[in-house]
């Protein structure tokens, strides 16, 4: 019972977990991309490109709108939380967006 009391409320490990697969799906982009730019393949690009939307598309879905909820839902969370991880979230909108509307990706 403590186990579940201790994971409750463990606002800091949501945040760090949630930034962790954060990095894992900016590598995973920049991963398949880059294994899609070097292939002149055109079975095996559009095999990573059906990879890349049937894998990624959910996991962005999860990164972005899953904590939107949490952070609607949980009304016990503390401000400075609530605020650190909607910046969190902004911070990655951004960047991913501005990653991938760069000409030139991997530099």
């Amino acid at each position: 019972m403590q186990g579940v009391q201790l994971l409750e409320h463990n606002y800091p490990l949501y945040i760090a977990l949630w930034f962790i697969m954060t990095v894992f799906i900016l590598w995973f982009f920049r991963f398949m991309s880059g294994k899609m730019k070097n292939t002149d393949d055109r079975q095996t690009k559009s095999s990573l490109f059906t990879i890349t939307v049937f894998l990624g598309i959910p996991l962005i879905l999860a990164i972005v709108v899953g904590p939107l909820f949490f952070l609607i839902g949980d009304k016990n969370m503390e401000s400075t939380y609530r605020y650190l991880w909607i910046g969190l979230i902004g911070i990655f909108l951004i960047y991913f967006i501005f990653k991938q509307r760069n000409t030139n990706p991997g530099k």
